[in-house]
């Protein structure tokens, strides 16, 4: 999508922002009427647009320093072997991890709610060759997890424009729309709720 394009998108989505709900009792607990963003409750929780989470640096840290962080109570995608118990990828140098994945448990059930999963990301993707990890995933479960600036899971889309402004590139889907911004943020946003689901971190464009 063109820059022209995308700023029509930004338009259109800031304006339905702007029109009162329906129902405003009916607000996710991740926003307050009347408040806007939230900021993260501590250091450990906030996400870090363009560097990371809690110790986790995009581009720098392994798959390794995930496990050790977050547990290995995950499923791990492997090149050529599927996915694997996150315990059996600890230790194990020679496997090309290219997905953590802790909205799968160590059986491979899917399993996106567990308690631990409020304070995690859900996700996170690996340079197969490298083992360090190039992006970090939020949904719907990690309710705790914000930028510091406070966007998080359910904040709005006039809280997203308001924080960062119009994006570098925005994309029309049949469900959810994608706002990118070059300062390390893809951010997801439902297209009827216009409610934030996705958030994904990863390092700077130059």
């Amino acid at each position: 999508m063109d820059d022209d394009m995308a700023g029509v998108l930004i338009g259109l989505s800031a304006l339905r922002a702007m029109t009162p709900r329906p129902d405003p009792t009916l607000l996710k607990p991740a926003t307050l009427p009347g408040l806007g963003a939230l900021l993260p409750e501590r250091a450990e929780l906030t996400l870090q647009v363009g560097h990371g989470i809690a110790g986790i640096i995009l581009g720098e840290s392994t798959v390794e320093d995930v496990l050790a962080r977050y547990g290995a109570d995950c499923s791990c995608s492997c090149i050529g072997a599927g996915a694997i118990p996150g315990d059996s990828a600890r230790g194990r140098e020679d496997l090309r991890v290219w997905r953590i994945s802790y909205a799968y448990d160590l059986d491979g059930e899917h399993r996106p709610g567990r308690p631990r999963n409020h304070t995690r990301p859900r996700g996170y993707r690996v340079d197969s060759e490298t083992r360090r990890v190039q992006v970090i995933e939020v949904g719907t479960y990690q309710k705790q997890l914000r930028t510091a600036e406070g966007l998080g899971a359910y904040s709005r889309l006039a809280d997203l424009l308001e924080l960062y402004g119009p994006p570098e590139r925005a994309t029309v889907g049949d469900e959810r729309d994608t706002y990118e911004y070059d300062r390390g943020m893809r951010v997801g946003v439902d297209r009827e709720s216009e409610e934030v689901i996705v958030i994904e971190l990863y390092r700077p464009r130059r």
